[in-house]
């Protein structure tokens, strides 16, 4: 199974870099014009590539504005790109001055967070632009999300007792046998 994720974040808001994951590995391409592309040095990216990467894409920051004593938010474009490998979630920076990747923040990981995620690793991931969820070895959903302050947060981990279809956005894509469940249902 192969995956492939656009990560977007130029000012033109052209696609700027692909990648791309096997059974065992993440590539990661630079789109540099409209006809050229470059695969990147595994040690300078920021994202994990030593092992198959199950989602990846942009994070949208949530801004709140203050109008007439009422808040509102909306999202906006963000350099921060999340992504979801069998070892967890890892969070990675985009500077477009310098057209490069980095690590950014601790991310996320079962091994790390320790008690009952300690043995377990990550078989599938679906995200959304504000929502992230792993589920892992042993039959867990973890919900995560991106605090205010860029830390990734567990909001809830469910047990399933049944299968259900969660869904974060297209519902034609999921097995219309199986029972519906919206994954804000679960917070």
């Amino acid at each position: 199974e192969c995956g492939v994720g656009i990560v977007t974040y130029t000012p033109s808001r052209m696609h700027s870099h692909m990648v791309v994951s096997t059974l065992r590995e993440t590539l990661v391409f630079a789109l540099p014009e409209k006809e050229a592309i470059t695969n990147l040095d595994p040690a300078s990216v920021g994202f994990a590539t030593n092992v198959p990467t199950f989602a990846v894409g942009n994070i949208p920051r949530r801004q709140t504005v203050m109008s007439g004593g009422r808040s509102t938010s909306s999202y906006v474009d963000s350099s921060l790109v999340v992504q979801i490998t069998s070892e967890g979630v890892h969070l990675v920076e985009y500077d477009v001055a310098l057209a490069s990747f980095s690590k950014y923040g601790q991310g996320w990981s079962p091994k790390h967070a320790g008690g009952d995620y300690a043995n377990r690793e990550v078989v599938a991931a679906a995200m959304s632009p504000s929502q992230y969820v792993v589920g892992l070895s042993g039959g867990r959903l973890v919900l995560l999300n991106l605090t205010q302050e860029d830390r990734l947060q567990v909001v809830k981990c469910v047990i399933p007792s049944t299968v259900h279809r969660y869904t974060l956005s297209d519902p034609q894509m999921q097995d219309p046998r199986l029972p519906r469940r919206d994954l804000r249902s679960l917070v």
